[in-house]
């Protein structure tokens, strides 16, 4: 499953994996390495900078992340006794999804201060879309696609097509606009195994990102995230 907590776009997920559930942008801008020339680090830090670039430009706030997902700036605060977290009054970067932004300049900055970094996160629940991200696994015998269109059917609602990425495991992230407040929280497998929920204090790992699980790629369709015909993230 995909666990990442905290997520787009840039605006590419493929293919007919359900387009009523999300068929996603095809704007996206995309590298693929020439026959007999492997990406190296530099190439995936490239992409990743690239990609994260337009998803701001869409209004987006973005940060960049390490291979394994994690923010990849690292804390100011490790030795700090303070009870009280800093979420970046300090004026510091490192701040995981804190450090999130829409400005390019400041895009540039993050992913200067690491270079490691080979894919980044779209923050979720913040302006303009305040995005909700359903993480469909397909891990450990979940099933996430099924669950959802099983869920769908039981409270008779038609999911819209909306912003769609493919994950390494075979996995979809769909991206719905949701609303200012209450902000929606995230969860793990509550609404059914192999759903998981990406709301306020989240993140979804953006199309064009390069993990040790592989990359994420956004398939064609719809530009932006549509709003959802029935909270079908909801937890309650």
């Amino acid at each position: 499953m995909d666990t990442t907590t905290g997520s787009h776009p840039s605006t590419p997920v493929d293919g007919p994996a359900h387009r009523s559930a999300g068929a996603s942008i095809d704007r996206f801008t995309r590298r693929s390495p020439r026959p007999g020339h492997p990406y190296r680090r530099e190439d995936h830090h490239t992409t990743a900078l690239t990609h994260a670039l337009v998803a701001a430009g869409r209004g987006y706030a973005v940060i960049p992340l390490t291979r394994a997902k994690l923010p990849a700036v690292a804390s100011p605060h490790h030795a700090d006794q303070a009870t009280a977290p800093c979420r970046g009054a300090c004026g510091q970067l490192g701040h995981g999804i804190h450090d999130a932004t829409a400005d390019p300049l400041a895009v540039r900055r993050l992913f200067a201060a690491a270079p490691w970094a080979t894919a980044y996160g779209i923050a979720c629940g913040v302006p303009p879309y305040h995005l909700i991200g359903i993480d469909l696994d397909t891990k450990h015998g979940a099933d996430g696609l099924t669950a959802l269109r099983l869920l769908a059917e039981e409270h008779h609602v038609a999911l819209p097509p909306t912003v769609t990425v493919r994950t390494p495991s075979g996995g979809h992230h769909l991206y719905f606009s949701g609303p200012p407040s209450p902000p929606v929280p995230n969860s793990a497998g509550r609404l059914a195994p192999g759903i998981d929920i990406r709301g306020t204090g989240g993140y979804l790992v953006g199309p064009g990102s390069h993990t040790s699980r592989g990359a994420y790629t956004l398939t064609p369709g719809t530009p932006e995230p549509q709003p959802p015909p029935h909270p079908p993230y909801s937890t309650s």
